[in-house]
This record gives structure tokens, sequence and C-alpha cells, in this order.
């Protein structure tokens, strides 16, 4: 049975404990991550006792309630801790659709969806599973990439790790505002990231690390998200300093070296954007692609 439980009303032990066993449990989903990107402002379907969940994060424009994917959850849709349970997924749509009338959301990879019942647009992230060695990570790699990392090593790089997220939001501000303002992110959001950040620092699942120069002067930086098997690749800024020197690079292999045999599965959140892909892709990225759903 699916019950449609308003926030108040959610469990959030059973609710995070259904996350922790859940089948494709990713960190987005927990309560508490939730609690911050959305502003509090989201409610659910529950199957059963929380044997599987779907979030619905939701906002209003004019009056009109609307499911919608907040900024920094890349994938939600339904999480459950057993495979026969990816059946509830179509019921669970349907009810989204029966309660708003505007709704655009997200699944996750572990979500399939019948495109002839609901409007879906395939998007895509870029997996590197971190469980060889380094030398066999390495030589993944492309040649542009390690054609730019040689470039990179010429400078006198230094990795440093960041208390909090203060120096990744001033860049984002400076270096990314054109960027920022066309993803239509407000300052809100910003510092929605901001909390998040240092939130999932007190919790022991982010580091900040950043790339500097001799005199401590920071080029590139980025917050990896690390819960649920995954290093997840959240946000990332350089200045052009930076990216003509291929700071970040030299960071992503710095990280690759770090957690190498680790067993994570390292996600670049993206992209559709075919510059970045080939980016990604460069350091031995895969295509993996999940679905954003929306009323027919």
């Amino acid at each position: 049975m699916i019950r449609y439980v308003q926030h108040s009303d959610i469990d959030r032990a059973q609710w995070d404990a259904c996350i922790d066993a859940a089948v494709n449990a990713m960190p987005y989903a927990y309560a508490w991550y939730l609690d911050i990107v959305s502003g509090n402002s989201w409610d659910a379907l529950v199957v059963d006792d929380y044997r599987a969940v779907f979030p619905i994060p939701v906002t209003r424009r004019f009056f009109v309630r609307k499911a919608y994917e907040p900024f920094f959850t890349q994938q939600l849709g339904l999480f459950y801790q057993h495979t026969d349970d990816a059946q509830w997924l179509t019921a669970c749509l349907e009810e989204v659709s029966r309660r708003f009338r505007r709704w655009r959301l997200h699944l996750n990879t572990g979500n399939t969806v019948d495109a002839s019942v609901f409007h879906v647009q395939m998007r895509r992230t870029h997996h590197v599973q971190l469980s060889g060695s380094y030398a066999d990570l390495e030589r993944a790699y492309s040649t542009q990439t390690h054609r730019n990392l040689k470039r990179a090593r010429q400078h006198p790089w230094q990795v440093l790790e960041l208390p909090d997220a203060s120096m990744l939001l001033a860049m984002r501000r400076k270096e990314l505002a054109d960027v920022i303002r066309q993803g239509r992110q407000k300052e809100d959001d910003t510092q929605r990231l901001g909390a998040l950040i240092n939130e999932c620092i007190r919790r022991g699942k982010g580091r900040v690390l950043a790339a500097a120069g001799p005199n401590g002067d920071v080029q590139s930086v980025v917050f990896l998200l690390n819960s649920n098997g995954k290093l997840i690749y959240l946000s990332a800024v350089s200045t052009e300093t930076g990216k003509k020197l291929h700071a970040m690079t030299f960071l992503i292999d710095h990280i690759f070296q770090s957690y190498a045999a680790s067993g994570l599965l390292f996600d670049f959140e993206g992209s559709m954007q075919p510059g970045l892909a080939r980016y990604y892709q460069g350091f031995g990225g895969v295509a993996v692609p999940f679905a954003v759903v929306s009323r027919s």
C-alpha cells in the first residue's frame, strides 16, 4: 500500500533506515539532506511500513503546488530495500500525477520507467569504479587527459583540505556568476549549498579539497560527498588561472590516487554538455543514464 505522507508526519528514523538499507541508496534521499536542499518543503510516498520510499520536494508558484527537483540533488525517485519493490515506481508516479498539476522529477539510475505512460527525458551521469589500483585507473585516462595532467604537474601544486564551505562559495560567486544566473540559481541556493556542505562535513560524509600554488593561492576547489559507497563530485569551481594550468585535472587525479582500490563509485554528476562529458570521459568516466519524468 502506498501512503502520501506530509513532511511533518514522516518518521525520520524509519525513513533514513530505509535509505541506509536500500539497494539503490543515494545520499540525496536522506531526510536531513532533503530538509536542507528543499528548505524543509518535501512530502513523500511511503510503501507499507517504509519498505520503499519516494521523496517529493514541493514548491509553490503562483499559489500552485509543484513537485520538483531541488538544486544539488541530481537523482531522487523510488528507493527500495528489495529488488521486487522496484515495481512500485509506476504506482508512485501515478500518485504524484494525481496530486500535482505540475511536476517534474529526476529518477535514479536504479529506476526504470515506462515511457509510454509518462513523458520521459533521459539524462546521464558519468561513473568511474575506484576498485583497481591507481595504475589501472590512470591507464583509462584519455590521451588528452594525460597531456593535461603532464602540464599540470609542471606547476608546484599542493592539495589542501579546507574546513568548511566558505572558500568554495566565495569562488562560486566570483567565477560562476553567469553560469549560476543562467541556471536560475539564487543567493538562497548558494547559501543552501553552504549549509549542505558544512552539514556533510559535520557528519563525516564530505570533504572540501583545493589545489593551491606554492603561496597557498587556491585556484580550484571541489566538494566531495562520500556516502552509500559513492564519492560524488557535487560542486567544483576553478579560477581562470586554475583552468589555464589544469588545476582541476591535477585535483581529480589526486583524488583518484587517494581513493584507488577503495571500491567506491566515483560519480561526476553529469553532464549533458558535450565539453564536460568529454572531460569526464577523459578520466575513464562511463556514461550512465537516468530518467527525468514529468506529466505527459
